[in-house]
């Protein structure tokens, strides 16, 4: 059987870092695709693979640029690859997967993203394994933007780093995995996207603000600063379902103020696990009523580059709430 073609888009990140003088802090370094292959020679048993280095950055360096950079390298290569897989950091992986299934909408082909906890040249890496891991993925028939860790391959806009030493440094909460490795690969199909052909669409708008509530927080101090006219989305992490605090320093003029002046306030929770629901508490009703927007079980990532995509593509305060309310790339349920 011929193998698969496999392009890998290597963007930085702690998978070929080294360390460097004089703290031994760790920081990109010139390890190439070329390396990378010669390192983990087993995955030519899996496919042919290719390589470009679009970029060599920490992922908390990574803005809105590099998301679009990443997307139109697999658009000029779409047609030519039967699957790609991302080399990335893992702070901001969670971001660039989302960003890139809001500008491929569906796809027909798998786009991987991975990295690693420790670098390809230590002893007793994981970049190794999680490697091997998503070239596999790559060449099998999985229409998804994913992100691939550890044992487990996550839908990416599902998906959130939560371990900054754990070789298992990622969960999706609110979604099922897509597939697991183990003795054997074990697909989960029943849950896959539908496939279809890239509706690529570029553009962020980044004067969104995310703010984590807690209490005594005083919604007066940010006033001035949220409506102003700079700030064109906020999203609140907020208690629980959705609850915000609305007798001692209250939150719900804040939320009114900004809803009359055209600018979606998002309420996500600090939860991991569960959806947000603002009809279940009063409180949650009655920042619904000053025009609090749920989003449901998204995560706060995901919620982020959707605002952010979505200021940029829906002009009119309707039409971005309806954006912002339904799924459209598996985000949310």
């Amino acid at each position: 059987m011929k193998k698969k073609k496999i392009l890998l888009i290597l963007t930085g990140g702690t998978f070929g870092m080294k360390e460097g003088m004089p703290t031994n802090a760790l920081r990109p370094s010139t390890v190439d695709g070329k390396y990378i292959l010669e390192a983990v020679p087993e995955v030519k048993q899996l496919a042919d693979v290719e390589w470009v280095s679009i970029f060599n950055l920490d992922s908390s360096d990574i803005s809105c640029d590099h998301w679009e950079n990443i997307g139109k390298t697999i658009q000029d290569n779409y047609s030519s690859y039967d699957g790609f897989v991302v080399i990335h950091g893992t702070d901001t992986m969670s971001y660039s997967a989302t960003a890139v299934s809001f500008i491929m909408k569906e796809t027909q082909k798998p786009v991987i993203f991975t990295g690693s906890q420790r670098p390809l040249p230590k002893i007793r890496t994981d970049a190794r394994e999680n490697f091997i891991n998503a070239v596999e993925y790559a060449t099998q028939d999985i229409p998804e933007v994913a992100l691939s860790f550890g044992s487990e391959l996550f839908r990416g806009n599902r998906a959130r780093k939560t371990s900054i030493d754990n070789f298992r440094a990622f969960r999706s909460y609110n979604f099922p995995t897509l597939a697991k490795v183990g003795v054997n690969t074990e697909l989960n199909p029943k849950v896959f996207r539908k496939k279809g052909d890239p509706k690529w669409t570029y553009g962020f708008d980044t004067r969104v603000l995310l703010l984590q509530i807690f209490p005594g927080m005083d919604a007066d101090l940010l006033h001035d600063s949220l409506t102003d006219g700079k700030v064109r989305g906020v999203i609140l992490q907020a208690f629980g379902a959705g609850n915000l605090p609305r007798f001692d320093r209250s939150w719900l003029s804040l939320v009114s103020d900004l809803t009359k002046k055209g600018i979606p306030t998002i309420i996500t929770s600090q939860c991991n696990q569960g959806t947000v629901d603002l009809t279940a508490y009063e409180n949650g009703q009655k920042a619904m009523e000053c025009g609090a927007i749920s989003c449901g079980d998204i995560t706060t990532e995901a919620c982020v580059v959707k605002l952010m995509f979505g200021l940029n593509h829906y002009k009119k305060y309707d039409d971005l709430i309806k954006f912002m309310q339904h799924d459209h790339c598996g985000e949310m349920n």
